[in-house]
């Protein structure tokens, strides 16, 4: 498995774009895709969380992955 930080970009039908912090990729191909936030909530947070479930919802063969700090 390779783990590569902002590796892709995925275009929704909204035609709006968006990029997870990591995708790891397992034989050339990606498997998973991981949003990290810290725990202060910056005004980007939220419409990260729109792109997130929206991707999550276009791109069912992905597993996705939310990581929140929680202090």
């Amino acid at each position: 498995m390779d783990a590569r930080y902002e590796a892709l970009t995925f275009k929704m039908a909204n035609s709006r774009k968006y990029t997870p912090d990591w995708v790891v990729f397992d034989g050339g191909r990606p498997v998973s895709c991981h949003e990290c936030k810290g725990s202060y909530k910056l005004h980007s947070h939220g419409r990260a969380q729109l792109a997130f479930a929206q991707c999550k919802v276009e791109f069912p063969g992905l597993e996705w992955i939310w990581h929140e700090a929680t202090e």
